[in-house]
């Protein structure tokens, strides 16, 4: 007999960032199974009238909610999602017989599952903004609000999964004991030449940062590193909030050095990395990172901060450096350090075996099976 799965999540690619596209292609590993029937219960965006991607074979449920960007749900579209995924979760639960709800991050998502609390056994996935005090933001308004009830999701879940040890570590912490599983993030490998950074030797280091611009992913301090040293480029590949602040400190402290692209796709994040000699973002509090990741696979050394989910990726001295949040001048010196063209293509040789053999889909798929055998679900 077919086991149904109901996944839940309040964003869905294309929206979000870098959590989102593991719900979808979890969902393209699952539907294959002939075991499994799956349903999605997610969002639209009123403001864009843009639509969540969907997969074959995967019944999708979509609620309109108003967001405040591509990338940032906002608070108001947390709040819409709740309110009319309430009533859609109560519709569905009528019309079918779900054997398992997997929710994609405790809050909002996980909200729902008190519709169902104890009749349906339901697994959380969290991405890090729905643990208090890991990620700096509005969310820890939402997060002062909710609290109690996020706690209780967490807690009655049958599973718990975290994209880092470092968020595995503060969800217990902050939301209590679970039956917690980490599960790695995982990119796809690049078309192009995943070499070609290490070949690269024109007298000046290209560095590159990529991620949404805000306070605590401190593309700041990269821009003040690039600024004092020589012989060294920034390409910064990106859009948020910070985005004008970081254009005005480029142009103060390192002018005609740095290169702001914007939003681009995929393909062009994998282009201009393929062109870099190294990967450089200090944030201190991603739940795991995968822009290091897609770096890696590139063939880049990458230099983060010994915080959150990046210390999972990077291997101190291996194939790149973790330095001290906040510490600039740790950060101008392995800079320098990446000078070297040797010492800089060793790491890149380490930077891709570690992608090959930790973060790969076909890995994180194992993952998330062994998840389901465990619950009889899909696999005996």
């Amino acid at each position: 007999m077919k086991k149904r799965i109901l996944f839940v999540a309040y964003t869905f690619p294309p929206f979000g960032g870098g959590g989102e596209p593991v719900a979808l292609n979890v969902l393209n590993f699952l539907k294959d199974n002939e075991r499994l029937e799956l349903d999605v219960l997610t969002s639209w965006d009123i403001r864009s009238k843009k639509r969540p991607d969907t997969v074959e074979k995967v019944g999708f449920h979509i609620v309109p909610v108003w967001r405040k960007s591509m990338t940032d749900t906002g608070l108001l579209g947390m709040f819409m999602f709740i309110a009319l995924g309430a009533w859609k979760i109560r519709k569905l639960l009528k019309e079918n017989n779900y054997d398992l709800v997997h929710y994609w991050t405790s809050i909002p998502s996980g909200l729902l599952s008190f519709l169902h609390r104890g009749r349906i056994p339901y697994i959380v996935s969290l991405y890090g903004g729905d643990i208090p005090k890991f990620v700096p933001g509005e969310l820890q308004f939402f997060h002062r609000l909710a609290g109690p009830f996020n706690k209780s999701v967490v807690r009655n879940a049958i599973t718990v999964t975290a994209m880092s040890n470092a968020a595995g570590q503060a969800a217990e912490k902050e939301l209590g004991p679970a039956n917690m599983t980490v599960i790695w993030n995982a990119t796809e490998a690049p078309s192009i030449d995943s070499q070609a950074a290490a070949k690269r030797d024109d007298g000046v280091l290209r560095l590159i940062s990529v991620g949404r611009m805000l306070d605590w992913k401190r593309f700041d301090m990269v821009i003040k590193a690039v600024g004092k040293c020589d012989d060294v480029e920034l390409v910064v590949v990106g859009d948020g909030p910070e985005k004008g602040n970081l254009e005005r400190l480029a142009n103060k402290n390192c002018a005609g050095k740095a290169r702001f692209l914007g939003l681009v796709n995929k393909d062009r994040v994998y282009g201009e990395l393929s062109k870099s000699d190294v990967f450089v973002l200090p944030s201190i509090a991603d739940s795991f990172g995968n822009v290091y990741v897609e770096a890696m696979a590139c063939g880049l050394p990458v230099v983060g901060a010994r915080a959150g989910g990046v210390v999972d990726i990077i291997e101190d001295g291996v194939n790149g450096f973790l330095i001290e949040p906040d510490n600039l001048d740790e950060l101008v010196g392995r800079i320098n350090f990446l000078k070297d063209p040797g010492k800089r293509e060793k790491m890149a040789r380490e930077s891709i075996r570690i992608f090959q053999e930790k973060f790969t889909w076909p890995r994180v798929f194992e993952k998330y099976r062994e998840v389901y055998r465990e619950l009889g679900i899909g696999w005996d």
